[in-house]
């Protein structure tokens, strides 16, 4: 989630569209909650009313907005933080899953389908447009500190975009099949537009 090579990283743009919500919540007089999860942690917020519910979502975005360290990773954070909500949310929630979904194994995919037995579930993927559509050439990139290089000939491109598409695929085939909304987003869109199509989308 702490990478991009246009507009801002995947966190970055979870973050924003996660404010939308929560502002849109406040402004309908709805009550707010959820957890914001990486692969350092997770921290759960109880639902509340009014702006200060809002403003401690906020703050907790905030405070996740720097990468972990590296050996305080959990490959599983996603099924450990989809399995935790199961136990917090309570029946008929709208629930907001905004991830890029890459490490989701079969026991988060299950955690997914008894959280849509009882609400309402919106799936948003968050990409950077490099994981699709590998550039021509060779190209280098990396954190700091970090110095990697790609090789983006024509049959490495295919593939790239193969396993892109395989992913999203098994993502939305998830959300059908457990008739959950699904959209993907991209990190050089506005989240505005990522959460209208959102709720355009069937």
């Amino acid at each position: 989630m702490f990478f991009a090579t246009r507009g801002v990283f995947k966190s970055v743009l979870a973050s924003r569209v996660a404010a939308l919500i929560a502002w849109s919540a406040c402004h309908h007089g709805d009550r707010i909650g959820g957890q914001i999860f990486s692969e350092s942690g997770s921290t759960e917020y109880k639902p509340l009313e009014g702006h200060s519910a809002t403003l401690r979502i906020l703050k907790g975005l905030a405070e996740r907005a720097q990468a972990p360290e590296a050996q305080s990773l959990r490959q599983d954070a996603l099924d450990q933080a989809l399995n935790e909500l199961n136990r917090h949310i309570k029946p008929g929630s709208l629930a907001f899953i905004i991830s890029d979904f890459r490490n989701l194994s079969s026991v988060g995919a299950s955690s997914l389908g008894r959280l849509a037995r009882q609400s309402t579930v919106v799936l948003i993927m968050v990409s950077d447009p490099i994981e699709r559509d590998l550039p021509q050439g060779l190209h280098r990139y990396g954190a700091p500190g970090e110095d990697r290089m790609i090789l983006g000939d024509e049959k490495s491109r295919r593939l790239h975009l193969e396993k892109f598409e395989a992913r999203e695929d098994a993502i939305r085939k998830l959300a059908r099949g457990h008739r959950m909304r699904f959209v993907s987003g991209w990190t050089n869109e506005e989240p505005v537009i990522i959460l209208q199509r959102a709720f355009r989308s069937r």
